[in-house]
């Protein structure tokens, strides 16, 4: 599921994250960072975060001293579904294209085996929804509360064509 990687971005796995984090003091911090713009009630800390501890990483190959870019998700290949955790751009790298090339990295990792899930926040959603739009994502609209009471809208994207279908506070993908 991995062959989409660019020679420019480091790809970091699950089983490697504590490793990775126990090299640099500045790749945990950066990593928090990124969840924290991305997810507004992310914890303190990367590895026991459910939304942040099973997941592997892309990220610019030189991310512990220069922060460009980094994306966190969890492919679920059982269920043919890539969910895409944590997509973040530094602020100062801003408008040159880089979360656009994460998007394409992570469709070219799914390719015609998976969809593509993300959830944005609601405080997000003006912003962001039409950045995944462009992108080619589609959405039901509907604005949903996680048990936490985060209201939030799920986008999803696969090369092949979805029909989506709210049921209670959740999304079905059909295809």
């Amino acid at each position: 599921m991995f062959e989409g990687v660019n020679v420019h971005d480091m790809y970091i796995s699950a089983e490697e994250l504590q490793e990775w984090l126990n090299e640099s003091k500045s790749v945990g911090k950066h990593l928090l960072q990124g969840y924290r713009g991305a997810i507004s009630n992310m914890t303190n800390d990367i590895v026991s975060d459910p939304r942040s501890a099973n997941n592997s990483h892309i990220v610019n190959s030189d991310f512990s001293l220069n922060p460009k870019y980094m994306m966190g998700f969890t492919p679920y290949p059982s269920q043919s579904k890539f969910i895409l955790s944590c997509l973040y751009v530094f602020p100062e790298h801003r408008g040159i294209g880089l979360g656009t090339h994460l998007i394409y990295t992570a469709q070219q990792l799914v390719k015609d085996k998976a969809f593509i899930q993300v959830a944005v926040e609601e405080k997000q959603i003006e912003f962001l929804g039409p950045f995944y739009k462009k992108q080619g994502f589609k959405t039901t609209g509907d604005r949903i509360k996680d048990p936490a009471g985060m209201v939030y809208q799920d986008y999803f994207w696969a090369s092949f064509p979805l029909k989506l279908e709210r049921v209670g506070r959740t999304i079905i993908v059909r295809w």
